[in-house]
């Protein structure tokens, strides 16, 4: 039993995809517990694959929640992993999607579906904001004599911010976060579907150049299963 365990595969779940360039971490997870473990492997992962050198990785978070789940409450959870960029989009594989009745829900409509995407695209600027301006007046008091009473001024503020994008579907996010760079998925059409953002250019030219891009899939089930048709077209089949 113990061996079945060990040699079980779940796919979508603490799953690795490594190709070329691009590394994509998938794990589902839309509760507070699941998301620590989510982001308690993603970066134990990341440390492991860690590549001496000067040239610049990107990180890029691929996020979505449906239902009833506290979207703000996850991605705080996920705000350690200082991602470079943060992309939301609904669990739909195409805009027109025919043929993927498991990636559907049919009762919302696409619009519903994208201004949800926004509101978690607004809850991660949010975080981002709190984390760039803390609250000095909450901090505690340093200890007469300690090192801290030297300082001349406050520590200064969590600097690193991440871009956020938002798409009408999973394969135009993926074309987004993968330049061409990724040797199985290669759509035959540039992006579309993005809501305008000045991001998207200077985002786009990042990726193209960086050494290693590391993506995490997480949040809804639904989207990691749809990330994976994508890129493994024959686990569909």
């Amino acid at each position: 039993m113990r061996h079945g365990l060990r040699d079980t595969e779940w796919p979508g779940r603490s799953q690795v995809l490594r190709r070329g360039h691009l590394t994509w971490y998938l794990d589902g997870a839309h509760t507070s517990s699941s998301m620590q473990a989510c982001v308690r492997w993603f970066r134990q992962a990341l440390h492991r694959g860690e590549r001496r050198g000067s040239a610049p990785e990107v990180r890029v978070l691929l996020f979505n929640s449906t239902g009833d789940r506290d979207p703000a409450a996850l991605l705080k959870l996920l705000q350690p992993c200082q991602f470079d960029y943060a992309v939301f989009c609904p669990n739909l594989t195409e805009v027109s999607s025919t043929g993927n009745e498991d990636q559907q829900n049919f009762t919302v409509t696409l619009d519903q579906v994208l201004l949800r995407c926004l509101e978690h695209q607004q809850h991660w600027r949010h975080l981002d904001e709190e984390q760039a301006s803390p609250d000095l007046w909450s901090a505690p008091s340093p200890e007469p004599g300690g090192p801290a009473s030297l300082r001349l001024a406050p520590c200064p503020p969590h600097t690193h911010s991440s871009g956020s994008l938002v798409f009408s579907c999973i394969s135009h996010a993926l074309q987004w976060i993968t330049q061409g760079r990724d040797p199985v998925f290669q759509p035959p059409s540039p992006p579309r579907g993005l809501l305008a953002h000045p991001v998207a250019g200077s985002g786009a030219s990042v990726l193209r150049e960086a050494a290693a891009i590391h993506v995490l899939v997480t949040g809804s089930l639904h989207l990691v299963g749809g990330v994976l048709k994508l890129l493994e077209p024959s686990l569909s089949q």
